[in-house]
């Protein structure tokens, strides 16, 4: 889904994978948190969601409804894993 937010003074960028459980209350804290400390909408926040096998997308669906400055954006598949320990 891509939806356009008017210009804004702050863009936080937050990548995603397989956070469904915890996403939906963390964001909601930190929207708070920036709507006190930016101003309501004076910002935006992006949700990168890298392939989650999860909920993830849904809750970011979910989130862009509530949170008009959340924008969300799933990936196709995960595009980089951390190197496996030796």
């Amino acid at each position: 889904m891509s939806k356009v937010v008017p210009y804004t003074n702050l863009s936080v960028v937050v990548p995603v994978y397989n956070e469904g459980k915890h996403l939906e209350e963390r964001i909601s804290h930190f929207v708070a948190t920036l709507d006190a400390v930016v101003g309501p909408g004076q910002w935006e926040i992006l949700l990168i969601n890298n392939g989650s096998m999860d909920t993830t997308s849904d809750v970011i669906d979910r989130l862009g409804e509530k949170f008009p400055s959340v924008i969300g954006h799933t990936l196709p598949c995960l595009l980089y894993t951390s190197p496996s320990p030796r």
